[in-house]
């Protein structure tokens, strides 16, 4: 990824790079996409087997204001923060952000004005 973001970002552009990447925070996938970005928000836990897989990573020099795990239960819209991530223990304990099997991640960002983005 990192590859193909430097190759087509152009100064001034901002990076939100978010997703569900499938492996944990401590994995090197997300340690070496760490040295290029910032690892800003995490959410969910698939408990034993996956922490963390959900993340929002940001271009260095934005500044992360806050965020949080989000869950919805039992419908969608039935939306609250959370201020940990959860245990998955299976579908009836699950915090997640229904439909989905996993928690939503909301951040709040600062990017400067009048800068350049290109601090990698």
């Amino acid at each position: 990824y990192t590859k193909i973001i430097a190759d087509h970002k152009q100064d001034g552009d901002w990076l939100f790079f978010t997703g569900d990447f499938n492996c944990q925070s401590y994995d090197e996938v997300i340690k070496n996409f760490g040295k290029d970005y910032h690892d800003s928000a995490q959410a969910s836990w698939f408990f034993p087997i996956l922490y963390q897989p959900d993340h929002i990573f940001t271009t260095r020099g934005m500044k992360t204001l806050a965020w949080t795990a989000v869950c919805c239960k039992p419908h969608p819209g039935d939306c609250y923060a959370v201020n940990e991530t959860v245990r998955w223990k299976g579908s009836a304990a699950a915090c997640a952000a229904t439909p989905s099997d996993h928690q939503m991640l909301k951040g709040t960002y600062e990017i400067p004005l009048n800068t350049s983005s290109n601090t990698d």
